[in-house]
Order: structure tokens, then sequence, then C-alpha cells
């Protein structure tokens, strides 16, 4: 170690001068005593080092840039607090206003001894303070810095007193705050592993704080009111905001209502009046929640109609599964022809408790989540929730197909499935066409509430609806693209025309006919299953009109 230190040559004489009394005092440059101190302090080369040369190592490697040694030292004192106060750092404290120091220890002169705080507290605070890299200061503590000088003891944090770990958190805690709240994290749980149920009031409050789990947080705030302050203030009002908070999440009202009122802060209190009432409102919105899997009691079969029952076998052929109905996004392309249509009568059925959502699954959605119906509907998988029906597509397909042919109204229910496919056909032909145009006009066109009922009451064809949907764009496609139209609306305007003159000609036996028969198309669950109960083929049901008479007499052969 002695080779370590420098010994400054053209400097002013320092002394430890004794006056008549035998008091002595420091003079001079503060840096030169310590070399002087420590060459007459270091027989043993620091093997038993003390508080006054951990001190004066500390002033000297500041001063050369020593950043490790300086950490390593500075830190040692706190091994020395609640022993008696060491010889050089009491004359230093006496002494420091009279003390000469280069730019890079000038921040000894004002340190303030006159608080309560522990003088060692004191310098060991100056030395941090005094350095952009706080954080290292506290690797070196927590005994996870890079390197450490073996001639300085490296510290033990878990053999130091309980009373001088929570003194130093209480001290530092709040630097670590204001500088990196990450560090402050790993430096709150390095602490409190070691002090445990001896933790202080601030200790337990940025544990509370910083802790993830809420039942945790409640569990650290209850620690709060019996553990020892070592601060002049309190972290009371704030840990009761918090802690009602988490009370809040977790639905647990009575444990709010206790931290609420600890709550001194009258803006703070309304805050969380505010939002214990906003969640009581949430939880009673979800419990009403159609989708809310409690109050979606197995249904009668015999009171579910035979055209849900007819849906329920399509949604089964699609994406049916051993367990369940796997989701739409997935498996919902052949479906209906319009995946809107698909969309809809899914969420129908979930609407009428037919399906059903697990618990599990329900719990995950928070009630805005909950309120975006579609997006539940079309991402998760929906069970069967009918008595004695099981919920597994093969063995529930064959059950509902024999409930359906029991049923007296089979006919009818096939014949609004067969209109509703064939509208599909016009929607999915129109959509299409639409898109491939990628005109502003095209994709701000709608049809308007007339022609969708006279599309409804048209009872025509798949294939006629299809040809319509085709040639009624490609018209006004063409009139937009000669300047023929003044404008968006005038193009969607011309659009809708060209499709009611259509229906016009058709009512008026002046329709072309010009219309393809089914060809090489995929054939749709819908279709299947209507081929299955009703007996019309999948061809019949695109090129001809539907026809419940053409029903009765397949289903009663």
């Amino acid at each position: 170690m002695k080779k370590r230190i420098k010994k400054r040559s053209n400097k002013k004489s320092n002394r430890l001068v004794q006056n008549q009394q035998a008091q002595t005092v420091l003079s001079g440059n503060f840096y030169d005593i310590c070399q002087d101190f420590l060459l007459k302090n270091s027989e043993d080369n620091f093997q038993n080092i003390n508080a006054d040369q951990s001190f004066a190592i500390a002033v000297i490697s500041k001063e050369n840039a020593n950043h490790i040694v300086t950490r390593q030292a500075i830190l040692n004192l706190l091994n020395y607090i609640g022993s008696n106060q060491s010889f050089f750092i009491n004359k230093f404290i006496q002494s420091k206003n009279n003390l000469s120091y280069s730019e890079n220890l000038n921040f000894l002169k004002n340190l303030n001894f006159l608080n309560h705080i522990h003088p060692y507290l004191v310098i060991i605070q100056g030395f941090i303070e005094s350095t952009s890299y706080i954080e290292s200061y506290f690797n070196c503590f927590m005994g996870k810095s890079s390197q450490y000088k073996s001639f300085i003891p490296k510290l033990n944090a878990n053999t130091l007193p309980i009373e001088v770990i929570n003194n130093f958190y209480e001290l530092f805690h709040k630097i670590l705050f204001n500088k990196n709240r990450d560090k402050l994290k790993q430096f709150t749980f390095f602490i409190y592993d070691i002090v445990k149920y001896n933790a202080s009031q601030s200790l337990l409050f940025f544990m509370n704080y910083f802790i993830n789990d809420k039942s945790d947080k409640i569990f650290f705030a209850h620690l709060f009111l019996d553990a020892k302050n070592y601060s002049n203030t309190s972290y009371s009002t704030s840990l009761a905001y918090n802690t009602s908070i988490a009370a809040i999440d977790l639905e647990d009202f009575e444990e709010a209502k206790y931290w609420l009122q600890k709550i001194d802060d009258v803006e703070s209190s309304k805050k969380i009046q505010n939002r214990l009432l906003e969640k009581i409102k949430v939880i009673e919105e979800i419990s009403t929640h159609p989708l809310n899997p409690k109050i979606s009691s197995p249904l009668q079969l015999e009171d579910i109609s035979t055209t849900d029952l007819i849906f329920l076998c399509i949604y089964l052929d699609a994406c049916g599964d051993d367990w369940g109905l796997k989701p739409l996004q997935k498996y919902g392309q052949y479906i209906f022809p319009y995946y809107i249509t698909t969309l809809r009568t899914f969420k129908s059925l979930a609407l009428k408790n037919i399906i059903k959502l697990l618990p599990s699954s329900f719990t995950t959605y928070t009630l805005i989540e909950l309120n975006e119906l579609e997006g539940i509907i079309e991402s998760e998988e929906f069970h069967i929730n009918i008595n004695n029906v099981p919920d597994c597509k093969i063995s529930a397909f064959e059950f509902l197909l024999d409930e359906i042919s029991n049923r007296t109204d089979k006919a009818e229910s096939c014949y609004e499935i067969w209109k509703k496919i064939t509208l599909d056909y016009f929607h999915s032909a129109l959509e299409y066409h639409l898109t491939n145009l990628r005109n502003s006009w095209a994709k701000n066109f709608k049809l308007n509430e007339k022609i969708i009922l006279d599309l409804s009451e048209s009872n025509l064809s798949a294939k006629i609806l299809t040809y319509i949907a085709r040639n009624a764009t490609n018209y006004a496609a063409s009139q937009h693209a000669k300047g023929f139209t003044s404008g968006n609306q005038h193009t969607c305007n011309t659009l809708l025309s060209s499709i009611n003159r259509n229906l016009e000609w058709i009512e008026s036996d002046q329709f072309l006919d010009k219309s393809q028969v089914r060809n090489r198309q995929p054939i749709l669950s819908s279709e299947r299953i209507l081929e299955i109960i009703a007996k019309i083929t999948p061809e019949d049901l695109y090129n001809i009109n539907p026809n419940i008479d053409s029903i009765y007499t397949n289903i009663s052969i």
C-alpha cells in the first residue's frame, strides 16, 4: 500500500498541531494530510484497516480518480458505525472549514455534521453525491461490482447491524429515486432480503411500490403500519393510496375502504372513491354481460328454434372439434358466402346462450374488450350450452340432425337459410368487385335500406344475384371512368340505380339473363348441411330460386 501513495513535493508541510491544552487540530492541504497520516499509520500494511485509514484512503483515491478503491474504502466506514468515533475523522470534522481542498475534494468542506445523521453516513453521502455515477456505489454495496481491490476489505452487507442498514437505506433511497428507479428497485429488494421483518417504513413502502403482485402490495402495507420510521417524514398517505388501488384491482373492496380511510389528502381520497365506484360499476356490468358463462345456464333442446339448430350444425361442420368449436378467425372461411353473415349468425347463437365461452376465457377480458363483441366472437373457442347435447363435433352433429329431422318446421327453416345464402352471394360478389376497383367511390359505397329490402323480397337465385352485382358494378365503374358521373356520390347513386333497374327488368320480364351456373366453387358448410337436411344439392342452391315446395318434396321422399 505504501507504494500506492505518492507524496507531493514542493508543498507546504502539513501537521497535526498540538496547542497547550494538547488539543490536536488539522491545518493545511487535506490531501497531503491524508498522505502523511497513512504513511505514519500503515505498519501492518492495512491488514486490520480501521475507520480513519478507510477515510484517508478514500480521500487519496478520490483525488487520483481511483474509483474502485474510493468506493470500497468509503463504504467500509459502515462497519464502524456504532463504535467510538475515530480520532482522525473527528479532527477532520472539527477542522474541515480551516483546511484547503483540491477541486475533486472540495465537497468535503460542505459536509453538514450538525444534523442527526451519523458522521460516517454524512461522509459516505458526500462521496456518493460528488460523483455522476452513483449507481456504482450501490453495486459495490450489494457486492455486484465488476472489480474489487483485495487490500481493502470487501463490504459484506449481511454482517452489518440492522439499524445501520435501515439508516443507510433511509438516507440513500431518495437519491436513487430521483436518479435511477430501476437501481432503487434492485437496492430495495436487496436490503429487504437482509432485514426482512425488521424493515423500516421507507423500505416497506418501496417494497409495496415496486412489487408486482397486488396481494403482496397489501401484505407489505400491513407490515408498514407496525414498522419503525427512520425519517422525519412519512409515506403513510402515499402507501394508503397505492394499496387502495391494489385492493380495488383485486376487487377486495373492504380492504380498499380500510386504506381509503388512511388517506389524508382530500383530492387523493376523492380519486380513490371514484375509482372504487367505477370498479363496482364495471363488475356489475361484467356480471350481467351477455357472454358471461356464469349466467348462461344450459338450455333445453325443445326451447331452441329449428333454424338455430341448423345454424349450430353448420358451425359444427365447419369448426367443430373433439371439444367445442374452434375460432372463426381460423376456421370460418367456408361457412356462408359472406363472412359478415358467418360472424353475425355465430354472434346470435352466442347471445342466445346456445353456445358459450369457458369461464377461464371470459375472465381474461376487461369490460372495454367485452364490449367489442365481434373480436371475441371471432377469436375465441365456444362450447355447446344445451342440456344432454355433447360438446363434441361427431356426437353433437348426429344428435342434432336426429332432432331436426323430427321437427315439423324444418322445411321452413331450410327455406329461410337458403334465402340467406342467395343474398350472401350477392353481397359477397358486390364486395369482391368493388374491392377490385380500388377507387375512393367504391370504398365509400353502401347499399340503402330500400334496395336491401327489395333484394330480400326478390327471392332470386344466387346465380342471378351474383350476375346483378357484377353487371351493375361494372356499369357504374365504366360511367365513372368515362367521366359521365360528377363525383363519388354520383357514381354511388349510379350503382344503386343500376341494381334497382336490374330488379325492375326481372319483375317486368325484360331482364336479359347472362348469368353463369355454378362451376367449381367450394362447397360451403351451410350448403352441405342444407343438402343433408333438405336434400338440395349445392348446384341447385346456387342455380335456382329458393323454393319451399321443392324442399317439401325432397324431405317427404
